[in-house]
């Protein structure tokens, strides 16, 4: 995954240091006291915020995007990849979300379930089983991390839709993989020996702005990409090569991320989008 940022003019993570320290309250902030459910929970008590801890801080994105588009204020077009961490393990949903599915016994119950990695692996490999009633909450917990997500997407566009941004603007929601919570006895992002999954990140278009879309073809503009977790990247020699064949007429891109990157370049997202808005 190392050379996705090329290509890209500005790439940051929730770990950068303009961001580490409201990340770090943010990720804080939704660990209860009581969640021992996971490697995650442990370290963060231990104050250890690092780029193996800060994740789910997607409401840092908003910011993150913002403040990239009013840095440069020309107008031309611009590509910005975003990724959210909140549905990717370790899940931890805050409590108010949690309490949409669960009543009071089943949120202590999700706090105490341990799906750390090596209680997953185990699982997975048949050496422990998850009583039904605990699969359900782990479950119920994804839910609630999906909420929390729903509400950070809709709270992103509406700002952007409220700063103009969304004019002439085209939203694609994609999904890096599909989760397994208890079908075929795993659980997270594993390959399943079957063609049906179990819960995904679903994969979709955003309608708005597809009616007078046929026939389009998008220009390859310079991109951004913003995050919200872990997985750093290295530099690549290629990104300064990559980016010389790119019209200067294209607005900087930025790569805005919360926690977990997908295998695709932003070239190759770029040049998906423009494919499935003109079929």
């Amino acid at each position: 995954m190392a050379n996705l940022p090329q290509g890209f003019d500005v790439v940051e993570h929730p770990w950068m240091d303009r961001y580490l320290e409201e990340a770090s309250r943010i990720v804080s902030e939704k660990i209860d006291p009581r969640d021992q459910s996971s490697e995650l929970t442990r370290r963060i008590r231990r104050g250890r915020f690092n780029e193996n801890t800060t994740k789910a801080s997607g409401a840092l994105i908003r910011r993150g995007l913002t403040e990239w588009l009013d840095a440069d204020g020309s107008g031309r077009p611009w590509f910005a990849y975003v990724n959210y961490m909140e549905a990717h393990r370790p899940l931890i949903p805050p409590e108010e979300y949690r309490r949409r599915f669960l009543d009071e016994q089943g949120i202590l119950r999700s706090y105490r379930i341990d799906r750390s990695w090596t209680k997953i692996w185990r699982y997975t490999f048949d050496l422990f089983d998850y009583s039904p009633d605990d699969l359900e909450i782990m479950r119920t917990t994804y839910d609630a991390a999906l909420a929390e997500l729903d509400d950070l997407l809709e709270d992103l566009v509406t700002t952007l839709e409220r700063r103009g941004d969304l004019a002439n603007t085209i939203v694609v929601l994609v999904s890096d993989h599909g989760e397994q919570l208890g079908e075929h006895h795993m659980i997270g992002g594993l390959r399943a020996r079957s063609d049906r999954t179990g819960a995904g990140h679903t994969a979709c278009l955003d309608p708005r702005h597809l009616a007078d879309a046929p026939g389009a073809r998008t220009p390859r503009p310079e991109q951004a990409a913003i995050r919200s977790g872990s997985q750093p990247s290295r530099r690549d020699p290629r990104r300064s090569r990559a980016r010389r064949g790119i019209s200067s007429r294209f607005r900087g891109g930025a790569q805005l991320d919360s926690g977990h990157y997908s295998g695709l370049g932003p070239d190759t997202l770029a040049a998906e989008a423009a494919r499935a808005v003109s079929r």
